[in-house]
């Protein structure tokens, strides 16, 4: 009898130890509700605990899926037949400020229900506590928004479990901070807005911001990357979509300036030419240089039009760049610094036979006089 017992307990507590090494635990159940692309997807898996719920009836929700904002109803997957419980302890009175029962598209998988007027769960007939559940339902060419909800997390919960359902809504920008900046890239950028929680990509039309932050979920600061000059969309994709783009979200590339022609194109090597620089995009110029040195003054008559003082150089050629927040033109030889020649001093015999020379010249004049 003893041993018989041993067995029995060995055996007993193996099949528990089995069961949990080997049998994987299913969390509760989680309703995703997001949009994706131009149409809303809610999703789930998990397990239900029944335990302290009362079998109310079996009936049928919707094949595809059903969602009204108030009086909360979510159905997911195929709720055809579902078999409903009553006991809730608490529950959402509202998903949002809508109020009309839309029927979803399409659903895959097993269906759950929720409905708070009534106080009801359903899960498919014939559902076996605790054993795992998974279905989805897709709302073609809507959104979160004119479906009637409102982002959050909704909880019905009782005794032993509960089911929680998170609406996400897709992101929105509504400003940013600059709005310029230069093709090469490298511009820190606010990106105010909402959902912007989760973020997992910014970009500038179709190309990846550098690098960008989450502050907050109505604030991101993002890095430019480089771009081509004009105007781009700055998106923000999250798990509830991409943001719609607008005005508000446009950031335009800046081309850097540049320098077609000069006059005149020579000065001496001691500075103070007047140069007048023609190109595009001078204006806001923050440098003129010559050679790599700053010239003496400076002023922007326009955007095609600058002058500049040349500051002294080196003989030969030399580059005339202008540099704006935007970045600078390309080197060119533009300018050419020519030398002085210096005036010669005579040496001292150089001298003397000047002074020779101018005194025969005199005393060739008194003689031609005396004649």
């Amino acid at each position: 009898m003893f041993l018989k017992a041993i067995h029995k307990l060995v055996l007993a507590v193996s099949v528990v130890l089995f069961t949990f090494i080997c049998v994987p635990g299913q969390a509760a159940v989680t309703i995703y509700m997001y949009q994706s692309g131009p149409d809303v997807v809610a999703s789930y898996s998990g397990t239900v605990n029944l335990t302290g719920l009362t079998l109310s009836g079996n009936s049928a929700c919707s094949a595809t899926g059903r969602v009204s904002p108030s009086p909360s109803l979510i159905c997911v997957g195929n709720s055809n037949s579902v078999d409903y419980y009553t006991g809730f302890t608490a529950m959402p009175g509202a998903l949002g400020l809508g109020g009309v029962v839309e029927e979803a598209t399409s659903s895959t998988g097993a269906g759950i229900g929720l409905a708070s007027l009534t106080g009801v769960i359903g899960v498919q007939a014939g559902y076996v506590s605790g054993s795992p559940l998974s279905g989805t339902s897709t709302w073609n060419g809507r959104t979160i928004s004119n479906l009637g909800l409102t982002n959050g997390t909704y909880v019905w919960s009782w005794t032993s479990d509960n089911v929680t359902l998170v609406i996400i809504g897709p992101p929105s920008v509504t400003a940013i901070s600059p709005t310029s900046g230069p093709t090469a890239g490298g511009t820190s950028i606010t990106i105010t807005g909402t959902n912007f929680s989760g973020a997992t990509a910014v970009q500038f039309g179709a190309a990846n911001a550098t690098s960008f932050t989450v502050n907050s979920a109505t604030q991101i600061t993002a890095t430019a990357p480089a771009g081509s000059a004009g105007t781009v969309d700055i998106t923000v994709t999250t798990a509830g979509g991409t943001s719609s783009t607008s005005a508000a979200d446009q950031f335009t590339y800046d081309a850097a300036p540049t320098v077609t022609a000069i006059s005149p194109t020579s000065g001496p090597t001691a500075g103070g030419t007047s140069i007048t620089i023609t190109g595009t995009n001078l204006t806001g110029a923050t440098a003129i240089s010559v050679g790599g040195v700053g010239c003496l003054a400076f002023s922007v008559t326009n955007s095609t039009t600058a002058t500049c003082t040349s500051p002294a150089g080196t003989a030969g050629t030399a580059s005339v760049l202008v540099t704006t927040p935007d970045g600078a033109n390309a080197a060119n030889t533009l300018f050419t610094y020519v030398a002085t020649v210096a005036a010669s001093i005579p040496t001292l015999s150089e001298w003397a036979l000047i002074f020779l020379a101018s005194l025969m010249a005199m005393l060739g004049f008194v003689r031609m006089r005396r004649q």
